[in-house]
């Protein structure tokens, strides 16, 4: 077996969120298909210095939509939010917006944390008290912002 298959049959069982999102994709992309849809994953915001919109995910081996990337980025720079140019690492898993790209779907994935896994990700200590407001406004500025170039006609041809 492939190392590519490897990775993305791991995810696919050790995710949850993952199986929901290709579910998801099966169900409804031609439904969807007539209409321009975008699709942004927001998965573990946490700290504002670490907001970044995802190039790659799923280890490194699907690559998001770039222009929507490079929008969401536009976004975050018009709104005064910090946001670097990043991507999940080998060994760093996955997003549900690996998913949606992997159903046919223009996505991308924002994370904002650190990719050295804290002790709380994915544990019993990530708790409501361990939520950084100041990260998930950020990303909600930028979204909000994000929605409003689209909705401009940003990506429209």
């Amino acid at each position: 077996m492939d190392f590519k298959k490897l990775i993305d049959r791991s995810e696919a069982t050790a995710e949850c969120g993952l199986r929901g999102s290709k579910a998801f994709c099966k169900q409804y992309a031609k439904r969807f298909s007539d209409i321009p849809t975008y699709l942004i994953a927001l998965d573990s915001i946490h700290e504002e210095k670490y907001h970044g919109v995802n190039y790659y995910d799923l280890n490194q081996t699907v690559k998001t939509d770039k222009e929507l990337s490079d929008l969401y980025r536009k976004a975050a720079e018009e709104v005064g939010v910090q946001c670097g140019k990043t991507g999940i690492p080998v060994l760093g898993g996955s997003t549900d917006g690996a998913a949606f790209v992997k159903g046919g779907f223009r996505a991308t994935s924002v994370s904002a944390m650190p990719h050295a896994v804290p002790g709380w990700y994915h544990t019993r200590r990530d708790t409501p008290e361990n939520l950084c407001k100041p990260g998930i406004a950020a990303c909600y500025k930028t979204c909000i912002r994000l929605l409003e170039l689209i909705d401009d006609g940003a990506l429209d041809h």
